[in-house]
């Protein structure tokens, strides 16, 4: 590369990054810090960032490198001025940071099933800082300094990792940085005497609450949506909505925190995963029965809230998985993307949330509000047998509920019901039902046909119609009375 056209070099970053690794590898020597989660600053560390300036802050994606063969320490920073300077960089890129020889550990594991373009490690971090640029919201410049954001593993042999940062201004103390990154701990003095001197008392960084968060899929609105401007479509400037929005409702999820946004977001207070999901997905059935389109939540779909306000629901920093539903509520890059989205009143999110937590803290309903969340997700999906049997399932938890309450009344213990229950089967729980008068003969009519069309999808593999799930589903809600909103006006938006 001829010296006039030589790629502007961060120094300042350079320097900074360079005492970022050497606090960190020389922490043994502060019994103070202790520097969590953050192993992929150990020794040797070599350090090639890309930044790209944007109004007065940079954007900068670092890949984190352990070969061996080059110097502990070694940091490299190239400055873009633009994307058009960083498409020209990429082809180089490798080259530059002698990044080449790095390959994807994937890659060779997988390569039978794998066809893509063959990239080095650094060509690939400029891709990623490209796309960052362009569409990701969740990362937002501090005043003054650096601010991270999301950090992942780089599957390289050696293995690697990939930091995202955004400074401004004069860059902070590094322990300081650190130390918003992991944790500090004060230990105590071997001196059992207590001491007669002023103590000067160690400031440690504030916990940062970890909560878990989910989109709803279909996008839903709850108040006015974001449209764009004329000037934004003319132009092609998309306007984003960002997670520091306002909440529009809050209020408790059985026993859990529980904040829902504008966008469809919504956030419940705990570091448990399984029942943040769990917890969610019942007010995700709520909008579901209420008329409102949603499907199940998956564990993959969750987007880890890794600093969160809790006194006035600002998200500064989470991690999420690039997934349809996340790219619909949590990533938009363009509106065109967006296609449509469903809009209710913004009343309705508390609402919901009062079903929600019914649901969840009420035992006759917490199962059954899930189960059959799952049914009418698989309808909603074109899964109408496999809807049709959940749904199924629902009128037999109910048939049985009807039968132990009945024999329950007259005097029958648990155990004889319970033996009682093995010689009764569906067809003559829709007529005992009868007999006390709990259901009209066409309601017993309408059940005895869902009977025999639940035996034929079982026995002679027949697929049941998206019209057969549907009254199946109808059915189901009407015995089970779940709580649900009969009042909602659901509209749609297009973008």
């Amino acid at each position: 590369m001829s010296e006039s056209k030589q790629l502007a070099r961060f120094s300042r970053l350079e320097s900074w990054l360079r005492t970022v690794i050497r606090v960190f590898q020389n922490a043994e020597s502060r019994p103070d810090l202790e520097f969590d989660n953050l192993a992929d600053l150990s020794s040797p560390t070599q350090m090639y960032g890309i930044a790209i300036r944007e109004h007065d802050f940079y954007r900068v994606s670092i890949l984190i490198t352990h070969l061996g063969s080059l110097r502990n320490g070694q940091v490299m920073v190239v400055r873009m001025e633009g994307l058009q300077e960083l498409a020209k960089f990429a082809s180089q890129a490798d080259e530059v940071f002698r990044t080449g020889d790095l390959t994807y550990e994937y890659r060779e594991l997988l390569a039978a099933k794998w066809v893509e373009p063959e990239r080095g490690v650094g060509e690939s971090q400029c891709i990623s800082l490209a796309n960052w640029t362009r569409s990701e919201v969740m990362l937002y410049p501090p005043a003054v300094g650096a601010a991270a954001g999301s950090r992942s593993i780089v599957q390289t042999l050696p293995p690697g990792a990939a930091w995202r940062l955004t400074s401004r201004g004069r860059l902070q103390d590094p322990v300081a940085f650190l130390e918003s990154l992991g944790t500090a701990k004060q230990v105590p003095s071997p001196s059992t005497e207590k001491s007669t001197e002023e103590e000067t008392p160690i400031h440690t960084a504030a916990p940062k609450l970890i909560a878990w968060g989910a989109y709803n899929e279909p996008l839903v609105w709850f108040g006015k949506p974001p449209f764009p401007s004329a000037s934004d479509l003319i132009l092609g400037r998309p306007t984003f909505f960002h997670h520091d929005e306002r909440f529009v409702a809050k209020g408790r999820l059985g026993e859990f925190e529980t904040y829902v946004y504008g966008s469809g977001l919504s956030v419940a207070v705990t570091p448990d995963k399984a029942a943040a999901r769990s917890h969610l997905n019942q007010f995700f059935a709520a909008l579901s029965r209420s008329g409102i389109p949603a499907l199940t939540l998956p564990d993959s779909e969750l987007v880890e809230i890794t600093d969160f306000d809790i006194e006035t629901g600002a998200i500064r920093g989470s991690h999420m998985a690039v997934t349809r539903r996340n790219r619909l509520g949590g990533i938009p890059s363009d509106y065109n993307t967006m296609e449509f989205s469903f809009v209710v009143e913004e009343s309705t999110a508390q609402r919901a949330l009062a079903i929600a937590d019914t649901c969840a803290t009420d035992p006759k309903f917490k199962e059954l509000s899930l189960r059959y969340f799952d049914a009418s997700s698989l309808n909603y999906g074109e899964s109408f047998t496999e809807a049709f049997v959940v749904a199924w399932s629902l009128i037999e938890c109910y048939l049985q509920s009807a039968f132990n309450a009945i024999w329950g009344s007259v005097g029958y213990s648990n155990s004889r019901i319970k033996e009682m229950a093995g010689d009764w089967t569906a067809s003559h729980g829709i007529d005992l039902l009868v007999a006390v008068v709990r259901l009209s003969l066409d309601e017993a009519k309408e059940l005895h046909g869902l009977r025999k069309l639940r035996n034929k999808i079982v026995h002679d593999l027949r697929d049941a119609t998206q019209e057969d799930a549907t009254r199946c589903l109808s059915k189901a809600a009407d015995l089970l009375q779940l709580p649900c909103l009969t009042d909602i006006d659901v509209k749609l938006a297009r973008f």
